[in-house]
Protein backbone atom coordinates (compact mmCIF):
# COMPACT_ATOMS: atom_id res chain seq x y z
CA UNK A 1 0.00 0.00 0.00
CA UNK A 2 1.27 3.29 -0.83
CA UNK A 3 0.38 5.89 1.60
CA UNK A 4 -0.57 9.57 1.05
CA UNK A 5 1.78 12.12 1.39
CA UNK A 6 2.42 13.65 5.37
CA UNK A 7 4.65 16.23 4.08
CA UNK A 8 4.01 19.64 5.58
CA UNK A 9 2.98 22.62 3.68
CA UNK A 10 5.74 25.16 2.87
CA UNK A 11 8.00 26.68 0.19
CA UNK A 12 11.70 26.91 -0.77
CA UNK A 13 12.65 28.78 -3.77
CA UNK A 14 10.30 28.13 -7.09
CA UNK A 15 8.58 24.95 -5.25
CA UNK A 16 5.57 24.92 -2.88
CA UNK A 17 4.05 22.04 -1.14
CA UNK A 18 0.30 22.40 -0.76
CA UNK A 19 -2.79 20.79 0.76
CA UNK A 20 -5.92 21.20 -1.72
CA UNK A 21 -9.42 19.55 -1.54
CA UNK A 22 -11.58 17.95 -4.22
CA UNK A 23 -15.19 18.19 -4.08
CA UNK A 24 -17.58 16.11 -5.72
CA UNK A 25 -18.63 18.94 -8.05
CA UNK A 26 -14.55 19.11 -8.99
CA UNK A 27 -14.32 15.56 -8.75
CA UNK A 28 -17.12 14.90 -11.30
CA UNK A 29 -16.58 17.50 -14.07
CA UNK A 30 -12.61 16.05 -14.23
CA UNK A 31 -13.31 12.59 -14.31
CA UNK A 32 -16.17 13.44 -17.01
CA UNK A 33 -13.68 15.45 -19.10
CA UNK A 34 -10.83 12.15 -18.72
CA UNK A 35 -13.56 10.20 -20.32
CA UNK A 36 -14.57 12.10 -23.39
CA UNK A 37 -10.49 12.35 -23.89
CA UNK A 38 -10.12 8.64 -23.77
CA UNK A 39 -8.15 9.29 -20.26
CA UNK A 40 -8.84 7.05 -16.87
CA UNK A 41 -6.53 9.29 -14.67
CA UNK A 42 -9.82 9.79 -12.26
CA UNK A 43 -9.92 11.54 -9.26
CA UNK A 44 -12.54 10.89 -5.76
CA UNK A 45 -13.57 13.55 -3.58
CA UNK A 46 -11.11 13.92 -0.66
CA UNK A 47 -7.79 15.88 0.76
CA UNK A 48 -4.72 15.68 -1.06
CA UNK A 49 -0.94 17.46 -1.07
CA UNK A 50 0.78 18.87 -4.47
CA UNK A 51 4.16 19.80 -5.01
CA UNK A 52 4.26 22.58 -7.59
CA UNK A 53 6.74 24.44 -9.52
CA UNK A 54 5.39 28.02 -8.50
CA UNK A 55 7.42 29.94 -11.11
CA UNK A 56 6.31 27.67 -14.15
CA UNK A 57 2.91 26.71 -12.62
CA UNK A 58 3.94 23.59 -13.29
CA UNK A 59 2.54 20.48 -11.22
CA UNK A 60 5.18 18.17 -10.48
CA UNK A 61 3.19 15.41 -8.36
CA UNK A 62 0.28 14.99 -6.01
CA UNK A 63 -0.86 11.88 -4.12
CA UNK A 64 -4.44 11.77 -5.74
CA UNK A 65 -5.51 7.94 -6.22
CA UNK A 66 -4.43 7.80 -10.09
CA UNK A 67 -0.71 9.26 -9.42
CA UNK A 68 -0.35 6.60 -6.92
CA UNK A 69 -1.63 4.04 -9.04
CA UNK A 70 1.08 4.43 -11.28
CA UNK A 71 3.77 3.04 -8.68
CA UNK A 72 1.86 0.07 -7.86
CA UNK A 73 4.32 -2.20 -10.02
CA UNK A 74 7.21 -0.58 -8.44
CA UNK A 75 6.20 -1.04 -4.96
CA UNK A 76 5.46 -4.59 -5.30
CA UNK A 77 8.66 -5.31 -6.54
CA UNK A 78 10.61 -2.88 -4.51
CA UNK A 79 12.91 -5.55 -2.21
CA UNK A 80 16.62 -5.75 -1.04
CA UNK A 81 18.45 -2.35 -2.40
CA UNK A 82 16.21 0.25 -3.91
CA UNK A 83 16.98 3.39 -6.20
CA UNK A 84 14.46 5.95 -7.07
CA UNK A 85 15.12 8.84 -9.41
CA UNK A 86 12.95 11.99 -8.54
CA UNK A 87 12.07 12.47 -5.42
CA UNK A 88 8.81 14.31 -5.62
CA UNK A 89 6.67 14.12 -2.14
CA UNK A 90 8.84 11.20 -1.16
CA UNK A 91 5.31 9.01 -1.33
CA UNK A 92 7.03 6.21 -2.97
CA UNK A 93 10.35 6.73 -0.60
CA UNK A 94 8.05 6.22 2.35
CA UNK A 95 6.25 3.03 1.02
CA UNK A 96 9.46 1.48 0.25
CA UNK A 97 11.07 2.18 3.74
CA UNK A 98 7.79 0.94 5.10
CA UNK A 99 8.15 -3.19 3.15
CA UNK A 100 10.17 -5.46 5.40
CA UNK A 101 11.75 -6.83 2.27
CA UNK A 102 13.77 -3.52 1.57
CA UNK A 103 16.99 -2.74 3.00
CA UNK A 104 18.32 0.38 1.15
CA UNK A 105 16.81 3.32 -0.54
CA UNK A 106 18.87 5.73 -2.60
CA UNK A 107 17.39 8.60 -4.25
CA UNK A 108 18.56 11.05 -7.16
CA UNK A 109 16.92 14.31 -6.77
CA UNK A 110 18.23 17.43 -9.05
CA UNK A 111 16.11 20.27 -7.59
CA UNK A 112 17.59 21.73 -4.43
CA UNK A 113 14.14 23.26 -3.27
CA UNK A 114 12.93 19.49 -3.58
CA UNK A 115 15.11 18.00 -1.21
CA UNK A 116 14.84 20.98 1.13
CA UNK A 117 10.92 20.59 1.55
CA UNK A 118 10.56 17.18 1.76
CA UNK A 119 14.29 14.95 2.40
CA UNK A 120 14.32 16.63 6.31
CA UNK A 121 10.80 14.95 7.39
CA UNK A 122 11.52 11.72 5.65
CA UNK A 123 15.00 11.44 7.58
CA UNK A 124 13.17 12.69 11.00
CA UNK A 125 10.68 9.62 10.37
CA UNK A 126 12.59 6.52 9.06
CA UNK A 127 15.96 7.52 10.89
CA UNK A 128 17.97 4.94 11.94
CA UNK A 129 15.37 2.56 11.45
CA UNK A 130 16.28 2.30 7.60
CA UNK A 131 18.78 3.18 5.31
CA UNK A 132 18.15 6.27 3.17
CA UNK A 133 20.34 8.13 0.97
CA UNK A 134 19.16 11.37 -0.92
CA UNK A 135 21.63 12.64 -3.02
CA UNK A 136 21.59 16.12 -4.86
CA UNK A 137 22.34 14.93 -8.55
CA UNK A 138 20.89 14.36 -12.15
CA UNK A 139 19.52 11.35 -12.68
CA UNK A 140 21.88 11.47 -15.65
CA UNK A 141 25.01 12.05 -13.99
CA UNK A 142 24.70 9.42 -10.87
CA UNK A 143 27.35 6.50 -10.43
CA UNK A 144 26.58 3.98 -8.41
CA UNK A 145 30.62 2.43 -7.81
CA UNK A 146 30.21 -0.71 -6.87
CA UNK A 147 26.20 -0.52 -5.43
CA UNK A 148 23.90 -2.62 -7.32
CA UNK A 149 20.01 -2.82 -7.11
CA UNK A 150 17.34 -4.67 -6.89
CA UNK A 151 15.05 -2.74 -7.86
CA UNK A 152 15.56 0.89 -10.06
CA UNK A 153 12.90 3.65 -10.48
CA UNK A 154 12.80 6.34 -12.85
CA UNK A 155 10.35 9.13 -12.03
CA UNK A 156 11.70 12.11 -13.57
CA UNK A 157 8.83 13.92 -15.42
CA UNK A 158 6.02 16.35 -14.50
CA UNK A 159 4.21 15.13 -17.42
CA UNK A 160 2.99 12.02 -19.79
CA UNK A 161 4.52 13.35 -23.16
CA UNK A 162 6.15 11.94 -26.13
CA UNK A 163 8.97 14.55 -26.02
CA UNK A 164 10.47 12.50 -23.17
CA UNK A 165 10.77 9.43 -24.98
CA UNK A 166 14.79 9.47 -25.38
CA UNK A 167 15.27 10.27 -22.13
CA UNK A 168 12.89 7.25 -20.49
CA UNK A 169 15.56 5.06 -23.47
CA UNK A 170 18.57 6.73 -22.00
CA UNK A 171 17.97 5.93 -18.26
CA UNK A 172 16.61 2.44 -18.79
CA UNK A 173 19.98 1.51 -21.04
CA UNK A 174 22.07 3.65 -18.63
CA UNK A 175 20.82 2.12 -15.55
CA UNK A 176 20.72 -1.62 -16.61
CA UNK A 177 24.19 -1.88 -15.97
CA UNK A 178 23.59 -1.18 -12.40
CA UNK A 179 20.22 -3.83 -12.17
CA UNK A 180 20.53 -7.10 -10.20
CA UNK A 181 19.89 -10.50 -12.31
CA UNK A 182 16.44 -10.60 -11.45
CA UNK A 183 15.48 -7.15 -10.47
CA UNK A 184 13.16 -5.01 -11.03
CA UNK A 185 13.41 -1.81 -13.48
CA UNK A 186 11.18 0.50 -15.13
CA UNK A 187 10.24 4.54 -15.38
CA UNK A 188 6.67 6.10 -14.43
CA UNK A 189 4.34 5.95 -16.89
CA UNK A 190 6.53 4.28 -19.33
CA UNK A 191 4.00 1.47 -20.98
CA UNK A 192 2.11 4.91 -21.94
CA UNK A 193 5.24 6.57 -23.73
CA UNK A 194 5.97 3.63 -25.44
CA UNK A 195 2.24 3.33 -27.04
CA UNK A 196 2.48 7.24 -27.99
CA UNK A 197 5.46 6.39 -29.51
CA UNK A 198 4.35 3.40 -31.43
CA UNK A 199 1.36 5.63 -32.38
CA UNK A 200 3.86 8.27 -33.69
CA UNK A 201 5.70 5.43 -35.85
CA UNK A 202 2.58 4.28 -37.80
CA UNK A 203 1.38 7.60 -38.51
CA UNK A 204 -1.86 8.35 -40.48
CA UNK A 205 -1.99 5.37 -42.63
CA UNK A 206 -1.22 2.92 -39.64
Amino acid sequence: MIPKSTINEGASGKCEVIKFTVSKKDSDFFNMRQMFNGHNRTVNPGEYTKLIDKENMCLWMSDTPAELRDHYDMYHEAKGNVLINGLGLGVVVVACLLKEEVDLVVVNEINPDIIKLVAPQLFKQFSPKKSLIINEISAFDYHPKKLRFDTIWHDIWANIDIINHPEYVKLMRRYGHWKKSGGFHNCWAYYEIKRMKREENKGWWG
